[in-house]
């Protein structure tokens, strides 16, 4: 049964079981400063590139770089034990994902980028399974952005299967097809609550009170937004919703497993944070989150 351990020193990276992928993520256990350097390149990009979907798809006002902010928290706290997961380069595709998808809207026959929005998704489930529940969220996206098309509906579908079918075919050249397919079954499980200890719940619990913060104040988050702006940061929710079912698709479960609703969150709780009401109760609170983090760095908490 799945847990959540305490430290990541020392254990199995989970991805999808390609051996070759897995292979070259364990070289990283005996260099403990490159991958905290990875994960810090990884962390950076990814801020970059959650700024500039912000910034270009207008979901903010104010053109702050705050949900960059808050998303470099969040990740640095969830990742602090490990110092590196493949969930953070799984992270940048579903990113990549996302950006294609919100520029469907109002474009003219986007064939590349609806095919490039299940392309990617589909690279970011190969590094790291759970992420093939965020294509029923591209699914939802595609319907509520623009008209019913089953034609639209089968290029996405076509741009998720098109790197399975690669590997599949790659898998099958060198004889790993079985052992990768028993590999992706194995990782069905149901967590086992009652071994997971109070200590290692914090993080968990935490992130269920982000989430349950922003959908309190999703209608001040959606305030004087336009109407393609609400529709991309109602994607975000349903994003929160979705991740649930995550927790079934890998075992064991691991911390950085959190990592997989950054994304929403870091846009929800930037968007709120950045807003001018009650800003000195937020401000506390965004400083209130990196002094947990710290007392995580030092072991205080």
């Amino acid at each position: 049964m799945a847990a959540w351990p305490i430290t990541g020193d020392g254990l199995p990276y989970k991805t999808n079981s390609i051996p070759a992928l897995s292979n070259l993520l364990s070289l990283l256990d005996d260099h403990k400063l490159f991958k905290v350097s990875l994960s810090v390149i990884l962390i950076f990009i990814q801020a970059l590139l959650l700024n500039n979907l912000i910034i270009r798809h207008k979901l903010s006002r104010a053109l702050s770089t705050i949900p960059a902010a808050v998303f470099v928290l969040f990740t640095s706290f969830v990742i602090e034990d490990y110092h590196f997961h493949p969930v953070l380069i799984a992270n940048v595709f579903c990113l990549l994902s996302i950006n294609s998808l919100f520029k469907i809207y109002k474009k003219h026959l986007p064939i590349v980028t609806i095919f490039n929005s299940g392309f990617w998704m589909a690279v970011a489930s190969i590094i790291y399974q759970p992420y093939i529940v965020y294509f029923i969220v591209l699914l939802i996206g595609l319907y509520s952005m623009r008209n019913l098309d089953l034609r639209e509906s089968l290029q996405m579908f076509l741009g998720l299967l098109a790197p399975m079918g690669l590997i599949v075919v790659w898998a099958f050249y060198h004889g790993q097809l079985h052992t990768i397919l028993l590999s992706v079954i194995d990782n069905f499980s149901v967590p086992d609550l009652s071994k997971i200890s109070l200590l290692n719940m914090l993080k968990p619990l935490l992130t269920l009170s982000f989430i349950i913060l922003a959908g309190l104040f999703h209608n001040e988050i959606k305030k004087k937004k336009k109407f393609d702006a609400i529709k991309k940061i109602e994607l975000g929710y349903w994003l929160m919703l979705f991740s649930i079912f995550t927790i079934f698709l890998m075992s064991p479960l691991q911390q950085p497993h959190l990592i997989i609703v950054s994304i929403p969150i870091a846009i929800s709780l930037g968007l709120l944070l950045e807003s001018k009401n009650n800003s000195v109760i937020k401000e506390f609170l965004f400083l209130l989150g990196i002094g947990v983090y710290v007392g995580f760095l030092l072991d205080v908490v």
